[in-house]
C-alpha cells in the first residue's frame, strides 16, 4: 500500500527540458523533493549530504570535493561543518591540522592537542582538575568534547559548566536518547560513535583522555583505536561486581594506550590484564584535587545554594543511582533507603540518580517521598564547589554512588553503601555495607552519626585515592608520553 503525501512537501515544478533530462544529470534543485529517509550512496557525494533525517534546515548542496565532513548531533539533526579551504594562508592551516601533528614539519613547537571526553555531572568533577592542568601547561593544548548527560536539562544540563569554568568547547554530541532502558543506551552509544569519530577527524587530537567505564569511555576507545589516535584512559582497573560498567572499564583498558588509575591496586590489576608496565601509572583520584582546594562557604551562603535550610543537627546525604542488573527494582530499592533515612528523624537532602536505565522511575519515587517525609529535601545539580562544601557539612552519605568510596574518605565522612553497586569495590575504613533491608540501613545510619570509635577509625584511616594533587601530575605524563607510534604499537604481557 503507498502511503498518502499527507504532510510531504509538493515537489518542484520541473522544466520540460530539465525532466526530459536523465536523473543523474539533473542539479540538486532540479530534482523532486523526497520524504525524509536513509537513500542509498552516490558515487562523489559526501556521507552528510546522503543523510536524509528530519532536521529544521536542509543540507546545502555540496562539492563533490569536499568529502570531509563534520556531522554534529544538534537537536537530533546531523549537520555538514565548515567548508574546507582550499587556498591562502587559512588553508594551508586547515590542510596542516588535517596531517598527524608528530609527522608535520617546518613548525618550530607544536603543543599536543588534548581532545578530553566528558558525557555526565559526575565525571566532569573527576575530569575538572585533569583540564585544568591541561589548559595552563606550556606544551599541551586543551578541547573539551560534551556529549550525553551534560547537553540534557532532564540532568542539569551541566554543560554549562564547562562554559562558565573558561574550558574551550570544541563539539557538542548530543546522544541522549528519550529511554528509560538498556536498549536506549546501546543506540546512545551508537550516535556518540558516529559523533566522535567526525569530532576526532575535525580536530587531529594527540590524545583522547577519557575517564571510567560510562559509554563515552567506550566509544572515545574505539573510535581512537580505529583512527590510531592514542587514548589515555583515566580509572582503570576499578573492580565493581554486578554491573556492566566493570567489563566496560576492563575493555576500555584493552582498548586504551595510557592508564591513569585512582590507587596501586588498580595500577596492579591494569598489569595482570596484560598491558606493558610504562604505560600504567597510579595518578590518585583527581577529583580530590577540587576538595582540597574548594574555597569554603557560609553557611548562609550554603543554604541560598542549596534553596533550603540544613539545621542545628546532623545532616544526611542521600545518592542513589539504578544498577544494570537490577534496574526494574531501581525505585523500590531507592524507597526502602528513603524510608530508613526518614526513620532517623534527621534533616536529609536527596540527590538525583544519574542517566541510567531505571533513572526516571526513581527521580519520580523521590518526589513522592519528599511529598510524605517533609524531612527529605530533593536537590538538583550543584556546582563543584557548593556540592563540596555541602559534603563537608555532611554527618552521612547513604546510597551507592562511587563518590562514597573514591572521594568521602578525603573528607572523613561515613558512609552507608546500600546494596550490591559498589560490591568489592576498593574502599577505605569510612564505608559500611548493607543490603536493600530497611531495618540494617537505618541501623548503620544511627551508627555512623552516634558510635565515637567510628568516627575516630575513619578519622585516622589511610588515603588509597591520592593526595589531592593529581591534576598536574596527569597533564605531566601526557606532556612526556612517548610519541605516537610507540604508544599505538601494543604488545601483551601474557
Amino acid at each position: 500500500m503507498r502511503p498518502s503525501g499527507k504532510g510531504r512537501p509538493p515537489a518542484r515544478a520541473l522544466e520540460p527540458d530539465a525532466a526530459a533530462r536523465p536523473r543523474a544529470e539533473r542539479s540538486a534543485a532540479e530534482l523532486p523533493s523526497r520524504p525524509p529517509g536513509v537513500y542509498p550512496s552516490a558515487p562523489g557525494v559526501p556521507l552528510a549530504a546522503r543523510l536524509k533525517l528530519p532536521r529544521s534546515e536542509p543540507i546545502e548542496p555540496v562539492a563533490p570535493q569536499r568529502d570531509r565532513w563534520l556531522l554534529r548531533h544538534r537537536s537530533g539533526v546531523f549537520s555538514p561543518g565548515p567548508p574546507r579551504v582550499e587556498s591562502s594562508e587559512a588553508g594551508a592551516a586547515a590542510r596542516a591540522v588535517e596531517t598527524p601533528r608528530a609527522a608535520r614539519n617546518g613548525m618550530e613547537h607544536v603543543r599536543r592537542r588534548i581532545a578530553v571526553v566528558s558525557g555526565i555531572r559526575s565525571e566532569y568533577d573527576i575530569l575538572y582538575a585533569v583540564m585544568d592542568a591541561i589548559r595552563s601547561h606550556p606544551e599541551l593544548e586543551l578541547e573539551v568534547v560534551l556529549t550525553g548527560a551534560h547537553l540534557s536539562s532532564r540532568f542539569g544540563a551541566s554543560a554549562e559548566w564547562a562554559l562558565r569554568d573558561g574550558f574551550p568547547v570544541a563539539e557538542r554530541i548530543e546522544s541522549l536518547f528519550d529511554s528509560d532502558t538498556g536498549s536506549g543506551r546501546v543506540r546512545g552509544a551508537a550516535v556518540q560513535l558516529l559523533g566522535l569519530s567526525q569530532s576526532v577527524l575535525r580536530l587531529a587530537p594527540d590524545f583522547l583522555l577519557v575517564c571510567g567505564d560510562r559509554e563515552e569511555a567506550i566509544t572515545s576507545a574505539l573510535v581512537g583505536a580505529y583512527c590510531n589516535v592514542p587514548v589515555a584512559h583515566l580509572a582503570g582497573g576499578d573492580l565493581a561486581v554486578g554491573n556492566v560498567d566493570d567489563s566496560v572499564r576492563h575493555a576500555v583498558t584493552k582498548l586504551a594506550h595510557l592508564h591513569l588509575t585512582f590507587s596501586e591496586k588498580s595500577a596492579e590489576r591494569v598489569r595482570r590484564l596484560g598491558e606493558e608496565e610504562w604505560r600504567v601509572h597510579a595518578v590518585g583520584n583527581p577529583a580530590l584535587d577540587r576538595f582540597r582546594s574548594a574555597p569554603p562557604l557560609e553557611r548562609r551562603e550554603l543554604e541560598k545554594e542549596l534553596g533550603c535550610a540544613l539545621g542545628a543537627g546532623p545532616l544526611a546525604l542521600v545518592v542513589q543511582h539504578a544498577i544494570s542488573s537490577e534496574s526494574g527494582s531501581g525505585a523500590d530499592q531507592l524507597r526502602t533507603t528513603l524510608e530508613a533515612v526518614a526513620s532517623i528523624g534527621c534533616r536529609a537532602l536527596v540527590g538525583m540518580p544519574n542517566s541510567d536505565a531505571g533513572s526516571r522511575a526513581m527521580l519520580e519515587a523521590i518526589r513522592e517521598q519528599a511529598a510524605l517525609y517533609p524531612q527529605l529535601h530533593p536537590i538538583g545539580t550543584l556546582p563543584r564547589d557548593v556540592f563540596v562544601n555541602l559534603l563537608r557539612e555532611t554527618s552521612v552519605l547513604v546510597g551507592n554512588s562511587s563518590m562514597g568510596l573514591l572521594e568521602a574518605p578525603f573528607l572523613g565522612l561515613p558512609v552507608v553503601n546500600v546494596g550490591r553497586r559498589q560490591g568489592g569495590r576498593e574502599h577505605a575504613q569510612n564505608v559500611l555495607f548493607v543490603p536493600h533491608e530497611r531495618g540494617e540501613i537505618a541501623a548503620a545510619i544511627r551508627r555512623c552519626l552516634s558510635d565515637p570509635a567510628l568516627r575516630e577509625r575513619i578519622e585516622r584511616a589511610p588515603q588509597p585515592f591520592g593526595d589531592g594533587r593529581s591534576g598536574p601530575r596527569i597533564a605531566e605524563l601526557l606532556a612526556r608520553a612517548p610519541e605516537r607510534e610507540r604508544l599505538l604499537l601494543k604488545r601483551w604481557t601474557y
